[in-house]
């Protein structure tokens, strides 16, 4: 049994099947809840009100005067993979394939979709939780929700990205935008992961993030062993080179390349959609039934072997 099953294993039987999620978000660096006294490096819940500031991570926050980070993708690290479902949320001109709820939410008159949390169903989804919910603004002009993590909190790491313009980032010139960074808290960050680890390249931005650190939670990505989904912003080098939308879901087990894991259709987007905000919510039901799985195997090929003469 690898040690994502022996994960979901103890998730399963550790989580009833009631259980809500509590959302961490943050908000882009366009939203009218800045001027309640957050800012875009700030990690969030419902409110909105401040978990972690983005000093604490060793991002800037003097966005008044324009030296600050946009945090824009977000993790605690034990984002499940194998056996969850898919929430996001999209940026302010995501329109959606035709009779989502991602269309219905950036209709004329609606234009609120950037501000919702949206679960990806086959080639459809619906909102899970609409932004008055977390205390944001509606509206085209409202709050963008950029980073989303709901499974837990920091422990004590928070892994993260900075969009493109960040001044982290040097406004645009230092090519950190696509690598996932991390802190325990302390008021400053290292590099988790570079964008070489991930096949990006210079100028790509890394702009949702859910990660499943395999085995115990650190600072550094072990190749082949850990495992990230994440998305692209569409003026990244490789969504502009074709073959990657904006909205497809990626995965990398930080060896050097990634692939897709699901397209945009796939969770009812355009092509031309972005996704700027993901997380994998482990849905109980379904894990007992797949902790059911592979008790059931196990015990067949246990008495397979005994009764081999």
């Amino acid at each position: 049994m690898s040690r994502e099953h022996i994960l979901i294993v103890a998730f399963a039987l550790s989580v009833p099947l009631t259980a809500e999620a509590n959302p961490m978000f943050s908000i882009d660096r366009a939203s009218p809840a800045i001027l309640g006294g957050v800012t875009p490096d700030d990690v969030l819940q419902p409110g909105p009100a401040v978990v972690t500031e983005g000093t604490s991570l060793g991002l800037n926050d003097d966005f008044f005067n324009g030296s600050y980070d946009d945090l824009d993708a977000l993790s605690f690290g034990k984002d499940l993979i194998l056996v969850s479902q898919l929430d996001f949320s999209v940026d302010r001109v995501a329109v959606g394939l035709d009779d989502t709820a991602v269309k219905a939410q950036a209709l004329p008159g609606a234009e609120e979709a950037a501000g919702d949390i949206f679960r990806a169903l086959f080639g459809d989804n619906e909102v899970k939780r609409d932004e008055e919910t977390l205390g944001l603004t509606p509206g085209f002009f409202g709050d963008d929700l950029d980073a989303l993590s709901i499974d837990g909190a920091a422990d004590p790491y928070t892994y993260f990205s900075v969009d493109f313009h960040s001044a982290l980032n040097g406004f645009g010139q230092a090519g950190i935008a696509a690598d996932i960074l991390v802190s325990d808290g302390n008021g400053l960050y290292s590099t988790y992961a570079t964008r070489l680890m991930m096949g990006l390249q210079a100028g790509d931005d890394l702009d949702a993030l859910a990660l499943l650190e395999d085995g115990e939670l650190d600072e550094v990505a072990d190749e082949g062993e850990d495992k990230a989904l994440f998305s692209l912003s569409s003026f990244s080098p490789t969504v502009i080179g074709g073959g990657i939308s904006p909205g497809d879901v990626l995965i990398t087990d930080f060896k050097g390349s990634f692939t897709v894991w699901k397209n945009a259709a796939a969770i009812g987007l355009r092509d031309d959609d972005e996704l700027d905000a993901l997380d994998t919510i482990p849905e109980p039901a379904t894990l007992l039934l797949f902790v059911a799985g592979i008790v059931f195997c196990r015990v067949g090929r246990s008495r397979e072997r005994k009764s081999v003469p």
